[in-house]
């Protein structure tokens, strides 16, 4: 299906807007990871030096990080889940929201049997305007939309297109 000019600059706002959220979330999982590194860091230097067991919790730097992501999450165009790799289509009922946490990441949680499902969020009605996500809510086609083709000012030229006399 080709897109209006209209369609296609609504869709490319939504692209978008997409792609901020997601810079938001890799920038907090990033700043997150850096707080969360210096700290173990920090915390094994100071039992070295007064001799102790180390001990860092990092159960508020966690808390932190999910509390942000749970305010900017519901802006993505999709929810992120994952499933056993045994059942990709979550048929069996396994299927779970990934767990966006410092003690839970992919290096520690994810494994070869499971697999990371994208479901795209229907877009809404006029009559869920008000809600918090409607603005990055639609289809698959929302962050890849096909490119506008048309031939090159040389190929015009060869074909003997009228205007293009350069």
């Amino acid at each position: 299906k080709k897109l209006t000019s209209v369609e296609r600059k609504i869709a490319e706002k939504e692209r978008d807007e997409a792609r901020k959220t997601i810079a938001i979330i890799i920038e907090a999982l990033i700043q997150s990871d850096k707080r969360y590194i210096v700290a173990a860091v920090e915390s094994g230097k100071q039992a070295r030096q007064s001799g102790r067991q180390p001990h860092f919790d990092a159960t508020t730097m966690s808390d932190d990080l999910t509390a942000k992501l749970s305010e900017v999450l519901l802006f993505l165009p999709f929810d992120v889940r994952v499933t056993t790799a045994d059942s990709p289509l979550g048929s069996n009922g396994e299927e779970v929201a990934f767990p966006f946490s410092l003690v839970r990441t992919i290096g520690n949680y994810m494994n070869a049997r499971h697999s990371i499902v994208i479901h795209w969020r229907e877009k809404t009605s006029a009559a869920d305007s008000n809600s918090a996500s409607k603005k990055h809510t639609g289809s698959g086609q929302l962050l890849y939309i096909p490119p506008f083709i048309s031939p090159s000012k040389q190929n015009q030229k060869l074909l003997g297109a009228p205007g293009n006399d350069d």
